[in-house]
């Protein structure tokens, strides 16, 4: 393994865990920004300062891990709607569907993440959306996806 690749495997770890200095550290060191999961680890976890590093450095905003989820995915699952928000600024798209076929939408209405459904509708000129209608539609993905696994 090359020195870019370690620093970069460091990276990854350091942003999982919230480490903003021994990012920042790796990266001027020559660590790719765009190497391993470092920015999904980071949005999954609520870092947003590691985030912002990581797009500083050029991290792709939309990138993907091997099951299609990007950033925004992961910062919707688990309700962190300050980084939802911020890779919206940045260019993130909240229609990317993963392999499970959602998109960071979808992910935080099937978790009840009322701050980030709230934060993705705004950007999609959506502003009245009620917490009834996020219920409503969380109800029936989940009867959808019941229907597809009995399908299996």
């Amino acid at each position: 393994m090359s020195t870019a690749e370690e620093l970069s495997e460091a990276l990854a770890d350091a942003a999982r865990y919230g480490e903003f200095d021994e990012c920042r550290a790796y990266l001027d060191q020559g660590a790719l920004a765009d190497a391993y999961d470092g920015l999904l680890f980071a949005a999954a976890n609520g870092h947003v300062e590691i985030v912002s590093l990581f797009l500083e450095y050029g991290a792709d905003v939309n990138k993907t891990n091997d099951q299609g989820s990007t950033a925004m995915h992961w910062a919707c699952l688990n309700g962190h709607a300050n980084i939802v928000q911020l890779l919206l600024d940045k260019g993130g798209s909240a229609s990317v569907c993963n392999q499970a076929g959602r998109t960071p939408l979808d992910e935080a209405m099937h978790n009840e993440r009322e701050e980030c459904v709230k934060v993705i509708m705004e950007a999609e000129g959506e502003q009245d959306i009620e917490l009834e209608e996020i219920d409503e539609e969380a109800a029936e993905d989940v009867s959808t996806d019941e229907e597809e696994q009995r399908m299996d």
